[in-house]
C-alpha cells in the first residue's frame, strides 16, 4: 500500500510507500505525552474522545516527502523526550521519533491523509491500544485497555523494529540529515510548559 500525505494547508506534500504488516504496526497511544504534544501545537482535534492518538509506526526510509520540507519543525516535552514532529505553516503534527539511528517514525496519519478506517485495517490490520492509564473515561470504551502495553503489542512493535534495523530502515530519514543532525532543531519545553499541558 502507497498512502499520499498532504498536511493540512497543502504545502508540505509526500508519500509513504510500500507499506504492509510486515513493516508497520498501527497503535492508538492515550499516554499523556501525546495528548500534551497535540495541545502544544493547538491540535486537540488529532485525538479521539478518550484522548488517543492513531499512529502508523513505520520505518523512516518508507516516508519521502516532495515539497515543504523546510516547513518542518520539531518538539521535545523534555531534554530526553521523543522528537515530535509537526509542520510551521498549519501545525499539521507528523508524529514521534527517537535519535537518528533508530528504524522507527510513529506518523499521526489520520492528519496527512483521508483513506478510511476500514481500508488500513483491511491493509494493514487493526489498530492496539496503548498507554490505557491516560484514557479519558476509560469505563465508556467498548474495548477494555492495557494500562500500559500489551505483550502481543510490543512484540509486533520489536519485530517491525528489528526488520528495519536489519534492512537499515532508518536511511536516508525524512527527518534527519544524513550526519544525524535534525532537521530541525528541536524546541525543549520547560518542566512547567509540559506539566501545564498536562
Amino acid at each position: 500500500m502507497d498512502l499520499a500525505l498532504r498536511c493540512r494547508c497543502g504545502v508540505v506534500t509526500g508519500v509513504a510507500r510500500e507499506l504492509r504488516p510486515s513493516n508497520t504496526s498501527r497503535v492508538v497511544c492515550y499516554c499523556n505525552d501525546c495528548q500534551a504534544f497535540a495541545k502544544a501545537i493547538g491540535r486537540d482535534d488529532v485525538v479521539n474522545a478518550h484522548g488517543g492518538t492513531d499512529i502508523l509506526q513505520m520505518h523512516p526510509v518508507n516516508l519521502q516527502f516532495a515539497t515543504g520540507t523546510d516547513e518542518l519543525r520539531c518538539l521535545r516535552l523534555s531534554e530526553k523526550g521523543l522528537n515530535r514532529w509537526y509542520t510551521a505553516c498549519c501545525s499539521t503534527p507528523l508524529g514521534n521519533t527517537g535519535g537518528p539511528g533508530l528504524p522507527f517514525i510513529g506518523v499521526i496519519v489520520r492528519a496527512w491523509t483521508d483513506i478510511d478506517d476500514a481500508s488500513l485495517d483491511a491493509a494493514l490490520g487493526t489498530s492496539d491500544g496503548i498507554m490505557g492509564r491516560f484514557a479519558k473515561d476509560p469505563q465508556t470504551l467498548t474495548t477494555p485497555l492495557h494500562p500500559k502495553i500489551a505483550a502481543g503489542t510490543a512484540l509486533k512493535i520489536m519485530r517491525m523494529a528489528l526488520g528495519g534495523l536489519l534492512r537499515r530502515g532508518h536511511k536516508p530519514s525524512p527527518v534527519f540529515n544524513d550526519d544525524g543532525t535534525p532537521k530541525a532543531t528541536p524546541r525543549v519545553l520547560s518542566t512547567t510548559e509540559r506539566d501545564a499541558l498536562r
